[in-house]
């Protein structure tokens, strides 16, 4: 038996305020309430509700409940535990499952040698009838799913059935779940009965970890990720959004790459200079110079063999930027396998490029992701999403809602707060003994967080044969108000997701569906009226992220809502199969959670909320981002940024400072960029007074834009234009101004479909501004008028004109100048 440390926890539930964030902020704490450190002698240690040593015998003593500790009312079971120590889908007998968390220095695998039973629970027997939970789920047409093959193999050890698998790994230690069925079959199986203490041998072998791929150094964001996981952060939210960069240190390799192809590439550019205003380093990485310039089986495998170098000079971020036409998906199977799988059980899964370690199809089988047979790793190394668009204008439609949404406009309408709505139905509304799960979702939002949770409920509940509301059309126009983040807890299908029906999903029943029509039983996605007011769309139902399925409308859920013009939502999270019952919303609980305590972009409170759950194998699998991962929630009514610097610089060397304040407060901390049309020139953060020194070189005389940001308040964004006039060291020249005539670069550049051109005039002048078509017809006239000296700008709308190149001119007195810009639509 070879010496080792194992350490370990309880799962403990909330029981107060210092445990309001118990999947985020939980500790190991020692009797005497000291955060424990490594220990050097051969030791075990469980932290139950009050601490328990064991040394030098590696014997885990447990104190089982003795009987289900947080049980609810289930629609056809008498037992089902709410609480997170108790999990279901990890046994096959069906049911529930104890959990504890140990860890083990890296390189020591522990290992279960005996389970010796103590005592037996004087409780009641329990029915097995009324505990076994069948997994079955059922989409929105009433197609019964029979859980697969259990993802875990649960032995048995003295008539108890246990396992210990590998949760998640940082730099020292490997995090072990170690499950428990504390179950004692009586009269011929058909009453159990539950262990009251019981002991466990561990011992420790020397491992090469879970994966036969090596570990790979870990980016800062998901350091802290894990972070969360094992020991919390009484810091909350961080302010930084990627990593600790020092002033004006930009890596000339990305930390944010977005893959797709030839033809969607140029549609992204409002996107990438959106991020890169807000501190991110992003490219773009075309498919076709993946497929000749990586190894690989298959298309899917060079993509990630691109990822994991990128990833080692400092990735973190990866958007796919296209369906599954544009860029590939690898489908995963939960369970294990010797024949072909059925596509129903096959996820497509993101997190096939986002984990870079595990080994998807070691057995080479070409069944992906077995937990057995392969070698897969539930611990990503990226975040990653995907914008399943085809077209130009399906990538423009979700740009502009996701600029608009991280520029605060949302919450510049009237009366914003937060605003939280919460549609369910089925058996869903019925959880909690009545309450709904939406009851236990709500309970993880702030109290200053508005949460409706009644006007889209099924009613008067989810069994109810004539149920009054809500028509598919009441929460088309309930949606339409506009919402920061919406949350769908209904039997769904790819097209659509049940409103209500009679009894548990059986007809008649009401779908909110994609595209449009008129029929009495379906809300249609075309009618949405919510412009501007585009937030998130977190969804439990069936198939509602299935990119890769056809319905009448070819498009699932999740992409269509995504593709609408000003419309629908800027992102979606949902499943690309199925979703269960029991489980898929206590995923939905820890995302919540750790948007307002830990991470408030949608990737790392996604993957926390995973690893969290890693138990739920199939879950972890199908639950996709589709939109930006590094999406900013809004999490509180924001702050507006003011600041002071100049408006017109000189081309060359640049030092100037700025002042940040935000309501006539000096801003600590705020991120601040200054990047031009094709290069990142300066990235800083304030001091204390908020004041930053910047100093950066520009070549070119098209401006350059100023960005300050910083978590909970509204970007502050400015052009600075460039001058070759200006004279950076002309100290007499008191104005600091130009001395001619200058016509600006428009911005942004390509228009879509607005755009904005400046111009500078030295002294009073009649001036025309005049907008060309290639063929040189003039087709608009912008101004024609007499103006004051200084600088002056024109918006200008381009949406009756199709993509292209076109011209404008600037005319005065003793000057003329053309300029070219691009249109895309």
């Amino acid at each position: 038996m070879n010496s080792s440390i194992l350490q370990g926890r309880k799962n403990l539930p909330p029981a107060g305020p210092q445990w309001q964030t118990a999947c985020i902020k939980q500790r190991l704490i020692n009797p005497e309430g000291k955060l424990m450190r490594r220990m050097t002698a051969l030791t075990v240690i469980l932290y139950l509700f009050s601490a328990q040593l064991i040394a030098e015998d590696q014997l885990l003593r447990i104190d089982l409940p003795g009987e289900l500790e947080g049980a609810a009312n289930y629609p056809d079971r008498k037992y089902f535990p709410n609480s997170d120590d108790w999990v279901y889908g990890i046994d096959s007998s069906g049911l529930p499952v104890y959990k504890y968390s140990v860890f083990v220095s890296s390189g020591v695998k522990p290992k279960i040698k005996s389970i010796t039973v103590q005592n037996i629970s004087t409780n009641a027997a329990l029915s097995k009838d009324e505990l076994v939970y069948s997994g079955i789920s059922t989409d929105a047409e009433g197609l019964v799913l029979d859980y697969p093959e259990a993802a875990i193999h649960m032995q048995e050890y003295n008539g108890i059935r246990a396992a210990l698998e590998l949760h998640f790994r940082d730099d020292s230690h490997d995090y072990y779940n170690l499950y428990i069925s504390p179950f004692i079959e009586e009269h011929e199986k058909d009453e159990l009965r539950m262990t009251g203490t019981i002991s466990i041998d561990v011992e420790s072998v020397y491992s090469n970890n879970s994966s036969s791929r090596p570990r790979l150094p870990g980016n800062a964001v998901m350091r802290g990720v894990i972070s969360q996981l094992k020991a919390g952060n009484d810091s909350g939210i961080s302010t930084r959004s990627s990593g600790v960069r020092v002033a004006n240190d930009y890596s000339e390799s990305p930390d944010y790459v977005i893959i797709t192809n030839t033809e969607l590439a140029p549609s992204f550019q409002d996107f990438i200079l959106w991020k890169r205003a807000l501190g991110y380093n992003v490219s773009i990485k075309l498919t076709e110079e993946i497929e000749t310039e990586f190894p690989g089986l298959d298309p899917e495998e060079k993509i990630r063999e691109y990822l994991e170098q990128a990833y080692i000079d400092g990735l973190e971020w990866v958007l796919l930027g296209g369906d599954e036409t544009i860029v590939p998906v690898r489908k995963l199977y939960s369970a294990n396998s010797d024949e072909p799988v059925d596509d129903a059980f096959l996820h497509p899964s993101d997190l096939y490029y986002a984990d870079l370690t595990g080994d998807w199809d070691s057995d080479g089988d070409g069944i992906w992701g077995e937990p057995y047979h392969d070698n897969p790793d539930l611990q990503p190394e990226l975040f990653a999403g995907r914008v399943p668009a085809c077209t130009i204008q399906e990538v423009l439609n979700w740009t502009e809602k996701t600029i608009a949404y991280e520029k605060g406009e949302i919450v510049n309408m009237d009366g914003f707060t937060g605003e939280v709505m919460i549609t369910s139905a089925d058996q869903m509304r019925d959880w909690n003994e009545g309450l709904g799960q939406d009851s236990l979702i709500a309970e993880y939002f702030p109290d200053h967080i508005p949460v409706d949770r009644t006007s889209m409920a099924e009613y008067p509940s989810g069994q109810a044969v004539n149920p009054s509301q809500p028509p598919a059309q009441n929460f088309i126009q309930f949606y339409s108000q506009g919402w920061n983040i919406a949350i769908i807890l209904a039997h769904g299908i790819s097209g659509g997701f049940v409103s209500m029906s009679s009894g548990y999903n059986e007809w008649p029943k009401t779908y909110v569906w994609v595209g449009s029509g008129e029929s009495a039983d379906r809300g249609y996605l075309d009618n949405l009226e919510n412009y501007g007011r585009c937030g998130i769309i977190y969804s439990v139902s069936c198939s509602q992220a299935a990119f890769d399925a056809c319905n009448d409308s070819g498009r699932c859920f999740g992409e269509y809502i995504l593709s609408l013009e000003d419309r629908g939502a800027a992102a979606f999270l949902g499943y690309t199969r199925y979703g269960w019952v029991a489980s898929s919303y206590k995923l939905a609980e820890k995302f919540v959670e750790a948007l307002y305590t830990a991470d408030n972009r949608i990737g790392p409170a996604n993957t926390i909320s995973k690893l969290y759950h890693s138990n739920f194998r199939d879950l972890n699998y199908g639950l996709n981002i589709l939109g930006d991962p590094s999406l900013l929630i809004w999490t509180r009514t924001p702050g507006s940024i003011a600041a002071e610097h100049p408006e017109i610089i000189a081309m060359g060397e640049n030092d100037f400072t700025i002042s940040v304040n935000a309501d006539g407060q000096a801003l600590e901390d705020a991120r601040v960029t200054v990047i031009s049309e094709d290069e990142n020139l300066f990235y800083g953060y304030t001091d204390l007074d908020g004041l930053l020194d910047l100093a950066f070189n520009t070549g070119q005389d098209s401006g350059v834009v100023l960005t300050i940001s910083k978590n909970g308040y509204i970007p502050y964004q400015a052009e600075i234009h460039t001058s070759i006039a200006l004279d950076a060291d002309d100290e007499e020249d008191d104005n600091n101004v130009p001395r001619i005539h200058e016509l600006y670069q428009n911005y942004p550049n390509p228009a879509n479909p607005t755009t904005t051109i400046g111009f500078y005039l030295p002294e009073q002048d009649d001036i025309s501004l005049d907008i060309y078509n290639l063929l040189g017809q003039r087709i608009i006239r912008l101004e024609e008028r007499s103006l004051d000296a200084g600088y002056h700008e024109t918006q200008i709308d381009l949406s009756g004109y199709p993509s292209g190149v076109y011209m404008y001119r600037l005319k005065a007195s003793e000057f003329s100048e053309v300029r070219k810009m691009v249109l895309l639509k």
